[in-house]
């Protein structure tokens, strides 16, 4: 009969606490804010602190429906151990099965886990309830996260290890040591912070300039009991950013719109712990956040300051536009902005190191400025520049340079999408010499173009990021582009030819307007041996100002080996071929001329940018 009665009230209470879980729950009950931007610590009750739960929260969204109904009813079982078993040790262990087993149940509205683990290298997992994507949601302000992204954790003021999100959850190994402090959460989404020293690194530091595909979150938690060794710890993770709609009109349709003289740099003092200001913000580059290219509504995160007046007739940029914007209001951690602040760039102007006229590229009648010259990166400094005459290069003679092309101060040949940017290739570096096409894999896929995704791969992303260039958005023409250029432009077979100018054979491409000086002859075509058109340096001056743009003959590399230095060239396109090979311009008397050709990944060739 006992038996029965013991049947019978461990079914009834795992059929009440299933109701009770299934019934539903308003988001505020859940998460406390609609907006999941939370500003404020919340302590999570804690009932023994043997059976801690790790919640690390960063929205306001619960568990879906009735995700709880397994451990609650494993609880309603152990319940039925506790009254079953009358000596004091099974009933003891009972009790410390019901206890975490309640707990966990309880928590699966909130991002969770309970993975405890060895001392001093504690593992630490986070389960992610229904796998949610790293993203604003703009309506509500809510922040989910996605595979890749990561939680540092730092204890007695340094780095001590990194969580990492993959298949639902967040894992990875700490090495705290010190019992007298907490363990510090710090997640910063869509950056990766290298260099990192577990044991050692007491201060961290990055930018939320680049906000192209999604706003970036940077929040903040510490767990609510010091840290212990071996077990499990609560946190909420507290907003330091704040999420602000814009509403955006612009004449560029591919360039990013980009906002100046905004905090958008981070530093993070370790060693301050959780004191206030322990964060420190900053303007770096000019201040510029991006956002999406386009006109509409764009949402991106600042980070906390004074209200700043309205901004100058440069204040906003996108491409060959600028434009104004209002005075912005204070911004403090957690707001959420949603009124819509209103941006305009439509004053066309000729951006700084923008040469010659304006080409059309496409159908539409979208148009470009070229570069004045090569892209050019400065090896030994890592810096990145265009050649401000076209017709002196670099490489004055065939050579063979050593792997890395580490003997060269300045590179002005690379391999395809090789932007110096770790966008998840094999060989990026711009020096890379590589042989191997299938390391040139742009976002770590063969599929991809430069253009896909951020646009890391690109050139032009890296001379975004120089300070004088920072903010004209400049890019590689894709193949299509290009032909284009050559082939689709009004009367475009009478604006191209192979030239010498100042000795530097080339080519020679007149924009859209272009007229002829009275001064200078000039012959359309590209038949001849770089012989037909010959300038001295007051005669390219004389085209240059009137709209041409000249692109010499750099000759390319194969391995480590630059060949064909003043006798031809190809120019990288944007857009991929197949799993081998990428599109280029081709400049060749003997092989003739061609607007698009497929050329291997790894062979070095030319670049030169455009800003739309």
């Amino acid at each position: 009969m006992k038996k029965s009665r013991f049947n019978i009230e461990a079914f009834l209470l795992t059929m009440i606490m299933t109701a009770g879980w299934l019934m539903p729950m308003p988001m505020m009950a859940q998460g406390g804010r609609t907006d999941g931007f939370i500003s404020e610590l919340e302590m999570i009750e804690t009932r023994d602190n043997n059976w801690l739960s790790c919640v690390i929260l960063n929205d306001n969204f619960g568990a879906p429906l009735g995700s709880g109904i397994w451990v609650m009813a494993a609880a309603g079982a152990a319940y039925g151990i506790v009254k079953r078993r009358r000596g004091f040790g099974s009933k003891h262990f009972g009790v410390l099965l019901l206890t975490p087993l309640l707990m966990l149940g309880l928590t699966q509205c909130k991002k969770s886990a309970v993975q405890p683990s060895g001392y001093p290298s504690v593992a630490i997992k986070l389960e992610i309830p229904n796998n949610s994507k790293t993203d604003v949601n703009v309506l509500t302000g809510a922040v989910n996260f996605e595979d890749g992204d990561e939680v540092l954790v730092a204890n007695n003021g340094v780095y001590v290890g990194t969580l990492t999100y993959g298949n639902g959850s967040f894992s990875g190994n700490i090495s705290a040591s010190n019992t007298s402090d907490y363990l510090h959460f710090y997640h910063i989404a869509n950056r990766k912070i290298s260099n990192l020293n577990a044991g050692s690194t007491s201060s961290l530091n990055f930018d939320i300039k680049d906000q192209i595909l999604k706003p970036a979150v940077v929040s903040y938690g510490h767990s609510t009991e010091l840290y212990h060794g071996a077990g499990t710890y609560n946190a909420v993770l507290m907003n330091k950013c704040a999420l602000v709609k814009f509403n955006v009109t612009t004449s560029s349709r591919s360039c990013a719109t980009v906002i100046k003289n905004m905090n958008n740099s981070v530093t993070i003092n370790l060693a301050k712990k959780d004191a206030d200001d322990a964060f420190s913000y900053s303007v770096k580059n000019y201040g510029g956040i991006s956002m999406a290219p386009g006109s509409g509504e764009r949402w991106v995160t600042l980070l906390p300051q004074a209200a700043v007046s309205t901004g100058s007739a440069s204040s906003v940029m996108s491409g060959r536009y600028r434009g104004t914007r209002p005075a912005i209001p204070a911004i403090n951690a957690d707001d959420h902005l949603a009124e819509g602040i209103d941006i305009v760039a439509q004053n066309e102007f000729k951006p700084e190191g923008a040469q010659g006229g304006l080409f059309t590229i496409d159908s539409e009648g979208h148009q470009v400025y070229f570069g004045c010259g090569n892209f050019m990166t400065m090896h030994l400094s890592n810096m990145w520049n265009f050649q401000t005459n076209p017709y002196i290069i670099t490489v004055n003679a065939d050579r063979t340079v050593a792997t890395n092309s580490t003997d060269m101060s300045t590179l002005t040949i690379y391999g395809w999408g090789t932007s110096g940017f770790d966008d998840g290739a094999t060989a990026y570096q711009a020096g890379s010499t590589s042989s191997t096409n299938s390391h040139y894999n742009p976002y770590g896929s063969l599929s991809t173009n430069l253009y896909d995704g951020n646009g890391r791969a690109d050139w032009g992303y890296n001379m975004n990021q120089v300070a004088g260039w920072n903010y004209k958005q400049w890019r590689t023409l894709t193949a299509d582009e290009w032909e284009y250029i050559f082939t689709q432009r009004e009367d475009a077979d009478q604006k191209y030819s192979y030239a010498t100018i100042q000795n530097m054979p080339g080519l020679l491409l007149m924009s859209d307007n272009w007229v002829k000086p009275s001064s200078v002859e000039f012959t359309p075509g590209v038949t001849d041996n770089f012989t037909t058109n010959v300038y001295d340096k007051s005669k390219w001056t004389a085209m240059r100002d009137a709209g041409a743009v000249f692109l010499p003959c750099e000759g390319y590399r194969e391995g480590c080996n630059i060949v064909q230095v003043k006798n031809k060239a190809y120019y990288w396109s944007s857009s991929r071929c197949d799993d081998d090979n990428a599109y280029a311009v081709q400049i060749d008397a003997e092989s003739g001329f061609a607007a698009k050709v497929a050329i291997p990944r790894s062979r070095g060739v030319c670049v030169r940018l455009v800003v739309d």
